[in-house]
């Protein structure tokens, strides 16, 4: 019940409300830009991976590239990143050494080139 819970919350959250937008609609233009065979992606934000905002970023992530595995840590070849502000991505994209394939307001598909 619990997992059942978390997922409805989730699904439809407060915020959500305010926005008129689902947790995943961020990022449902990320999967049409991905290989067919990539199944694992990495995630990275400039907010500390322990901190509630964090982790409410991996969650929605997690979330709207379903069924992909979504994971921290750098050894895949595509990552998603998510900042707080647009400016951001740049900076991001430069710490991680991976380019910016595409990118809408402030979440981007980079990819690491040989």
């Amino acid at each position: 019940m619990r997992d059942i819970s978390v997922h409805a919350w989730k699904e439809h959250p407060l915020r959500a409300r305010r926005e008129r937008r689902r947790p995943d609609t961020a990022y449902l233009w990320i999967p049409p830009l991905l290989p067919r065979d990539v199944d694992k992606v990495a995630f990275a934000t400039d907010e500390p991976a322990a901190s509630e905002e964090g982790s409410r970023r991996l969650y929605d992530a997690r979330y709207g590239l379903c069924p992909r595995v979504v994971a921290l840590g750098l050894d895949t070849k595509y990552v998603v990143g998510e900042v707080g502000q647009p400016a951001n991505l740049e900076m991001l994209s430069r710490a991680l050494g991976f380019p910016v394939v595409a990118a809408r307001g402030t979440i981007a598909l980079l990819e690491r080139r040989p």
